[in-house]
This record gives structure tokens, C-alpha cells and sequence, in this order.
């Protein structure tokens, strides 16, 4: 059995969302977990939906800049 596990776009959103404080919370330590096991996995697509919320849905949008520094801890 795997101890690997699945990170959604959601998470990731949630972690730099902070209108859900309660969200953002679970959404940080899930990524916390992921970073400090090395079990976490993120596919191509999850990036990309990433890139997308970030950038046109987020008020203010990230900037390039700002989106792949937060992807680089992962």
C-alpha cells in the first residue's frame, strides 16, 4: 500500500485564498504534509488549472512571478 497522495487544484487555491480562513487552514497543513513526506503528487493539469485560477480568477490576480515561487515549494 502507497502512502502517496493526490493534491487537487482546490487545495492548492484554498491555500492562498483567505476569504475561508477554515479552508485555507486544512488546504496548508495538506500541503505542509505533502512537502514534508515527499508523498504528494501534482499532475501537469493541476498546475495548469492552477495558473488559470490564479490568474483570472484571483482579485488581484497573481503574477507569473508570484504563482510559480508558491508552485516551487511543492
Amino acid at each position: 500500500m502507497s502512502d502517496r497522495f493526490f493534491l487537487d487544484t482546490d487545495i492548492l487555491v484554498y491555500a492562498l485564498t483567505r476569504s475561508d480562513p477554515s479552508k485555507q487552514a486544512v488546504a496548508l497543513r495538506l500541503l505542509r504534509d505533502a512537502i514534508d513526506s515527499g508523498n504528494g503528487i501534482i499532475s501537469f493539469q493541476i498546475v495548469q488549472e492552477f495558473f488559470s485560477v490564479a490568474f483570472r480568477r484571483f482579485t488581484p490576480p497573481l503574477t507569473l512571478v508570484e504563482a510559480e515561487r508558491f508552485l516551487a515549494i511543492l
